[in-house]
């Protein structure tokens, strides 16, 4: 927290992303000026709760995660190739949410979304497309 407000007050437009170990920080670690944050703990738990009921899970989000891996979850602008085209019917990338402004759009809510030019993608994306 005080590294947070540190760099705050140093810095007022930098974007800080702070780790939180215990998930009852976040709101505080975030009330004190830090724009994102990630509590490892809770992801972890979440994947081991997970592989209770499931097996492909864990490989299947660790590949996501790692950049050596054969796909990659990734944030990045919409392609011109992609610009005009069903979010549903890109090639070689799934698109699963986009970003319009401040406004978000899951793809499982609306299979008539289409991709605009200026909108930012969430994807998973092939590796060789990096």
């Amino acid at each position: 927290m005080l590294i947070v407000l540190t760099v705050r007050a140093l810095a007022s437009r930098v974007r800080i992303i702070a780790s939180v170990a215990e998930p009852e920080n976040v709101k505080i670690v975030r009330s004190g000026g830090a724009d994102e944050t990630v509590a490892p703990s809770r992801v972890g738990g979440y994947l081991m709760a997970d592989a209770v009921g499931t097996q492909g899970t864990i490989d299947f989000v660790s590949e996501l995660l790692s950049y050596r891996g054969k796909c990659q979850l990734v944030e990045r602008e919409a392609r011109a190739e992609e610009v005009g085209r069903l979010a549903r019917e890109t090639e070689g990338t799934l698109i699963v949410e986009i970003r319009r402004g401040q406004r978000r759009f899951g793809c499982w809510d609306d299979p008539t979304l289409r991709v605009e030019a200026g909108d930012r993608v969430i994807a998973i994306d092939a590796a060789d497309s990096r």
